[in-house]
Parts: structure tokens; sequence; C-alpha cells
């Protein structure tokens, strides 16, 4: 027991190291990176095929979009119900993420989730390990985002559906996400993720300056609270 746990501090150690000396020496409007959760550092240690970036290996037709759709709510729901919720302490306890646990908390539920989907063909590029913070509780909580097209749905051990990530924001403020350019990376908002879709540099920094309140975000884009919000439309936490 004891040299068991001398290579698990060994393993943090290198983790930590890890986290630290791969990180950008600064981050730009676009990327703002991040050190990503130690956790997930361990995680791909244990796991490096998981955090390499792999290509998209699906087949597309004019069905693709609602099949794709089934398959995200049928992935989400299948794990949610494998997987067995770890008590609360314990689920505090343990930061090992690992892929169909017995029992698991949310972050092995996402990485199930992710690992499922990769094999399925999805890109790496599309499919995001999350950080938020839920509004009601204030506790830290992982999903798994999806891209599909232009919109952006949420995978998580907490719904059993998929929602977009529109209307997840009413209930989660994001805290960082992984980068769809590296997987090993993080970053501090979605901005990497959709600043293809931005327009002027001046747009740019507006999305990534806006403020925590995500009304004020929509007021500078000039979208009303009250109408349909797009995908890009986040919030963003310091």
């Amino acid at each position: 027991m004891q040299a068991e746990a001398m290579i698990r501090q060994a393993a943090r150690m290198l983790a930590t190291m890890y986290c630290v000396c791969t990180q950008p020496a600064h981050s730009t409007i676009e990327t703002l990176e991040v050190v990503p959760p130690l956790s997930f550092a361990l995680f791909c240690i244990q796991y490096p095929e998981e955090c390499e970036e792999q290509p998209d290996r699906r087949i597309t037709n004019f069905q693709s979009r609602g099949q794709r759709w089934r398959e995200l709510n049928q992935i989400n729901s299948t794990v949610n119900v494998a997987i067995v919720p770890k008590k609360q302490v314990a689920s505090q306890l343990d930061h090992d993420w690992q892929i169909f646990p017995f029992d698991g908390n949310c972050s092995d539920y996402a990485v199930t989730k992710r690992h499922l989907l990769l094999r399925a063909g999805w890109p790496s590029s599309s499919l995001l390990l999350a950080e938020v913070i839920i509004r009601a509780s204030g506790e830290h909580h992982f999903v798994l985002l999806a891209r599909e097209g232009r919109s952006v749905f949420v995978l998580d051990n907490l719904s059993t559906i998929v929602i977009e990530l529109n209307e997840a924001l009413d209930k989660y403020v994001l805290v960082r996400t992984e980068s769809d350019r590296a997987p090993r990376l993080w970053v501090r908002t979605l901005a990497a993720f959709l600043v293809a879709r931005l327009g002027s540099r001046s747009q740019r920094a507006a999305f990534a300056g806006c403020a925590l309140s995500r009304r004020r975000c929509l007021a500078a884009w000039g979208q009303a609270p009250t109408q349909s919000r797009p995908p890009q439309a986040i919030n963003i936490s310091k």
C-alpha cells in the first residue's frame, strides 16, 4: 500500500509539472489558455490515446444531423444509467478520472461519453470537456460539449436529455474547457471554439471581455435577453 501511495504521489507531481510546463507564456484574446485540471493531466497519463487529436471519421449525408442528435442522446442516457453515482463525500475526494467505472462522479461520466463518441468517429475538436459552476449551488461540475454544425450541445449526468449550450447557460457558468485546437490544452472561454464564426477584431475583443452577467454579454452583441440566443452567446468566468 505504501509503494502504491508513493507511485500515485509521483504521478501527481509529474502531472503538476505537465500542467505548468506545457502552458504558453502568454495568451491572446482568441485563445486565453489556462492550466488544465490536475485530474485531467493524470487522466492523460493513464489514457494517453484519449488526449490525442483525432480526425472526423463519420459518414456525412442528408440524414446525418438527425442521426447524430439521436446518437448524442443515446450515449448520454446509456452512460448516465451504466455508471452508479458516487456519494457526495467520496466524489469530492476522488481525483482520478476513469472510463466506465462501476461508480463515478461527473468527470467520469463526461470522459466516458467522450470516449464512446470518439470511437464512433466524432473528431476530438468537436468533443470538449468543460468545467462549469452550477448557478443554484455554486458547485463545480464537469460536462461534455459536443459541436454539431453551428450548434453546441451539453451532455450532462444530471440531465436525461441533451440540451443546447445556450439553454444550459441558464443553469451553468462556464469556467474552462478543452481547446478544440489541441485536446491537451484548456481555455478560459469558448473563444477558440467559436472565434471562426465571429466578425471583426473589435467584435472578438468585445466577446472576450464581456462580463459575468449573461444579460450584459447579450447586450454587447445587440441581443435582447428575451430573444433566442445563439450558442456563441456565452458567459465568461474570471
